[in-house]
């Protein structure tokens, strides 16, 4: 109650942001702004996105970056520029687990093409793994979760943070 909830959007560029409010109507402002977005295919700038939020929000907030943890040159510069967001703020990296490589990285090949997708998928789990304990490593928490998890869980963190009196 009373916290302000704001949001921005980035790939290359800044895309779309609505500034923190604590008003009745903001949750649904933010839903609207991001039905809105059509997806691009471009690497983040997080250094750009990172910096952006830094010059507009000066008080600690908690950020929670949403994001697939993509492959290692993409998620590269997101370990580069996390620690001068991590000087003044809380993050929160969100991420979503593909059930489908989850699946495949434990099944029991019966082809040689079924036991190569296994063990590129097992490869990936691994490197994902690698990534999250780099996040963590650099202070932010990190939630890894199956996609019906994913609300939930951050909920249940932001409360955990608030209750800890984190912010």
């Amino acid at each position: 109650v009373g916290d302000h909830v704001g949001v921005l959007a980035f790939g290359r560029d800044v895309r779309a942001e609505i500034e923190p409010r604590g008003t009745r109507d903001q949750p649904r402002r933010i839903v609207n702004l991001l039905f809105d977005l059509e997806p691009l295919l471009q690497a983040p700038n997080y250094a750009k996105a990172f910096a952006t939020l830094l010059e507009r929000h000066r008080r600690r907030a908690l950020l929670i970056l949403f994001t697939d943890l993509p492959e290692e040159s993409v998620l590269e510069p997101l370990l580069q520029a996390m620690p001068v967001l991590l000087s003044r703020h809380l993050v929160l990296v969100a991420a979503v687990r593909d059930p489908e490589v989850e699946s495949l990285a434990t099944s029991r090949p019966s082809t040689s093409v079924e036991a190569y997708e296994k063990s590129a998928a097992a490869s990936f789990l691994t490197w994902r793994d690698a990534a999250v304990a780099r996040l963590l490593r650099l202070g932010a928490t990190t939630l890894d979760t199956p996609p019906g998890n994913l609300a939930a869980r951050v909920a249940d963190e932001y409360l955990r943070i608030k209750a800890l009196g984190r912010l």
